[in-house]
């Protein structure tokens, strides 16, 4: 079970990498292909940082759907999006969803076509 108490500055840190690093594995290899010593591998910490922070591979899964959810239902662009009419918020919208895939997608066509950016 993860564990609730207060969290350093240096443990805070820890977590976000893992956070960063399994949010990119589990978008790439699906909960089940992603492996935990791929995770700590880029995330560079060790594997025990998982049972600490997270408690299981689950418990790690549902903390970056949770992550993931906060960042979907911010409102950092409240102001500026109550400017814009409700077609140009829903393309904006729609542009910040897309553009991680459609950079993932570009730069594996740059690798796969042998052209640099």
């Amino acid at each position: 079970m993860p564990r609730t108490a207060k969290l350093t500055r240096v443990s805070k840190v820890t977590r976000e990498k893992i956070i960063k690093a399994a949010s990119r594995a589990f978008a790439r290899d699906g909960y089940e292909g992603a492996s935990i010593r791929a995770i700590v591998a880029e995330a560079e910490v060790n594997q025990a940082a998982i049972n600490y922070h997270f408690g299981s591979k689950e418990g790690l899964y549902r903390a970056v759907l949770q992550t993931a959810l906060r960042a979907l239902m911010s409102d950092d662009d409240a102001p500026q999006s109550a400017k814009l009419s409700r077609e140009a918020a829903l393309r904006r919208f729609v542009r910040r969803q897309l553009r991680p895939m459609t950079a993932r997608a570009s730069s594996s066509w740059r690798k796969s076509s042998g052209t640099r950016p």
